[in-house]
């Protein structure tokens, strides 16, 4: 009769929920950042603070714009009232001089470079995740708990070490989360400023209990759809 072992085996923490910040056009969602290490609600949570600094600031302009076009919907319901209607043109007139600094005339072709950047970020980042994905999942496959028939103590350990490495791949896996809403926002900036780029998706590449060798390959062939348009851009 085999003895009872009891290999200490320290846990790693779960895949805790995003922490997220409600945008009036989406969500701002924390990126699990596993260049770090295994990522906590405390680097999440601090992950988050840095994208909410540049946000509030690129929102001055949107919100100066959002101005002009309340203005403009007080200048209309004003009518017919003339007098009523010079004090909203007034107020109109002043909304459209506070937005003039946000359109320079090479804004929108500023913006090609700008997208091409961005899709270059995610490109690498992506690279980045398959390379940890494929490591891990070599891990996997080195683990062999057959040889250790016969030792429960290593067959605990190589136990421990494989529920491990799969928590590991679900860490890595979540931290695609936060590029489909970034890749949706990249798509729809480019078509306000005229590029037709067709960016692929990413959602569902890793479903829950399907297996991770899958949706590396998925990605693979995502990320290699997005060089393909970042090689389309004109910048």
């Amino acid at each position: 009769m085999d003895a009872t072992f009891e290999i200490p085996c320290p846990q790693f923490p779960e895949v805790s929920a995003d922490l997220k910040v409600k945008l009036p056009f989406g969500e701002l969602k924390a990126f699990r950042d596993f260049t770090q290490g295994l990522p906590t609600d405390c680097t999440m949570t601090f992950n988050l603070l840095l994208q909410i600094q540049p946000l509030l600031a690129s929102m001055a302009c949107m919100l100066k714009i959002l101005n002009v076009i309340g203005k403009l919907k007080g200048f209309f319901d004003a009518g017919p009232n003339p007098f009523e209607m010079a004090k909203k043109a007034g107020e109109v007139a002043g909304a459209i001089a506070e937005v003039g600094s946000c359109l320079p005339p090479a804004m929108f072709l500023s913006l090609f470079c700008t997208i091409k950047d961005i899709l270059l970020i995610i490109v690498n980042f992506l690279l980045c995740l398959i390379s940890q994905l494929e490591s891990i999942l070599e891990f996997q496959v080195g683990i062999d708990l057959n040889a250790a028939a016969g030792n429960p103590a290593l067959k605990a350990t190589l136990q421990c070490a494989l529920e491990n490495s799969k928590r590991s791949a679900e860490h890595l896996a979540a931290s695609i989360g936060p590029i489909q809403p970034l890749l949706d926002m990249v798509s729809m900036i480019a078509g306000i400023v005229g590029l037709n780029i067709a960016l692929p998706p990413l959602s569902g590449t890793f479903q829950p209990g399907a297996d991770m060798a899958e949706g590396v390959a998925k990605l693979k062939q995502s990320v290699e759809a997005l060089k393909q348009v970042v090689e389309t851009i004109p910048c």
